[in-house]
């Protein structure tokens, strides 16, 4: 193997490292977000208004999957709220297509590490790097990690909004903070099962049936 080879193998490797934790976030996000009575649940627990709650909810998904940019209709809201909640929708579409592109572009680095015999260290320390990273989330306050995120995803800055916007009424930051802890407590679980999947991995690279996969 020669020393180009070795490059591309270790920047493969890297890739993985990196994008494994951004992939198995989005997967958790996904699951969550789609898990239509766990989110009702945290209304129930956590909304000052559930009744509305639970309707505002299910006609913003429908919204989202939608492909209007008109704002959406919710009674008592005001435009401020509505454009926010436009732009949320714009934002979920973003992070639809990135996630696609980064997990599309894991698979593709994944196939390449197996083919060399390498794919267990890649999930070993990916899967690593995710229980790490989710870790040390726990230390950052909550309001911390929420308004960098919204700085960065919403530069205009019409994010925040009074205690008793509409909004707010129908879903409080500890809703959104139990969204939140759920989504890194399932990463933190799928960085943990792919650790657990890289020992499986190493077995099978090491075993005689895979050994022709070295010069490939």
């Amino acid at each position: 193997m020669n020393n180009t080879t070795k490059g591309v193998d270790r920047m493969n490797l890297i890739a993985i490292i990196i994008l494994l934790p951004l992939v198995l976030f989005s997967v958790s996000a996904g699951i969550i977000m789609h898990t239509a009575p766990l989110l009702h649940s945290l209304i129930e627990r956590h909304s000052r208004d559930p009744l509305n709650a639970h309707a505002t909810l299910d006609y913003y998904y429908s919204y989202i999957a939608s492909d209007t940019q008109e704002l959406p209709t919710i009674e008592g809201m005001s435009d401020a709220e509505l454009q926010h909640l436009r732009d949320v929708k714009n934002v979920w579409h973003g992070g639809l297509a990135l996630t696609t592109l980064w997990t599309g572009l894991w698979t593709v680095l994944l196939a390449r590490a197996w083919r060399r015999r390498k794919l267990a260290s890649a999930l070993e320390w990916g899967g690593l790097l995710t229980v790490t990273l989710m870790i040390a989330s726990a230390i950052v306050p909550f309001n911390a990690l929420w308004n960098t995120f919204h700085t960065i995803t919403f530069p205009q800055g019409n994010w925040v909004f009074a205690y008793n916007a509409k909004i707010i009424t129908l879903f409080p930051p500890e809703f959104f903070e139990a969204v939140v802890l759920r989504v890194a407590l399932l990463t933190l679980f799928l960085g943990l099962v792919t650790y657990g999947i890289s020992h499986l991995v190493r077995r099978a690279e090491k075993h005689p049936t895979t050994a022709h996969a070295q010069n490939v």
